[in-house]
């Protein structure tokens, strides 16, 4: 049994993101990732008025250092984000197209719930301790991978509704042109 072009392409895409990726690939991105993250959260924990300042991926508040590590650098959010929508454009067979939208989506989705989980553990270590993010970090962690979900499952929704408008559309569109080019074929060609 020969599979379709674009399963096969799916499903390694799928493999590739699902596996651990290379340390060669993976550590830039995580490198790039913490540094983000940490600018991102500082930027904004000042912008709500708690003083901060970065260096590298630490964060100074007035309760000592918070460090963007690995674990928080949004690497495995980022992976699950292109595995959820991977999966959720082919079960629910998006045009390519939409799966791209989709996919792109939920990596959107997943940096931003990133940022926003920094910005509340920064806020947390200046307003209580820094042992209070302890406690607060693996919550805040587990709520992105539910609202990527979450959210994916929307847009995925919705994606596919459009879709299916977009097929309805086209098939009355086609049932017009054939009624059309009835009519036309039961006039008598002597009258044209």
């Amino acid at each position: 049994i020969a599979a379709q072009p674009e399963v096969l392409d799916e499903r390694v895409a799928f493999l590739v993101i699902a596996v651990p990726w290379p340390t060669a690939l993976e550590s830039p991105v995580i490198q790039g990732l913490m540094r983000l993250v940490a600018q991102v959260a500082t930027e904004t924990a000042m912008l709500l008025g708690t003083p901060a300042q970065v260096e590298g991926n630490l964060i100074r508040v007035s309760n000592g250092l918070v460090g963007v590590n690995e674990a928080c650098s949004g690497i495995r959010s980022l992976q699950t984000s292109l595995m959820i929508g991977l999966l959720f454009g082919e079960v629910k067979r998006l045009s390519v197209l939409r799966r791209l939208t989709l996919i792109i989506c939920a990596v959107v989705i997943a940096l931003l719930a990133n940022f926003l989980r920094a910005v509340f553990l920064v806020r947390i270590a200046a307003t209580e301790n820094l042992s209070e993010v302890s406690r607060w970090h693996d919550i805040a962690g587990y709520s992105i991978i539910a609202l990527v979900f979450a959210a994916t499952l929307v847009l995925t929704y919705l994606l596919g509704k459009s879709q299916a408008i977009d097929r309805m559309s086209e098939i009355r569109f086609q049932n017009r042109q054939l009624a059309i080019g009835n009519w036309q074929s039961a006039i008598p060609v002597s009258y044209i």
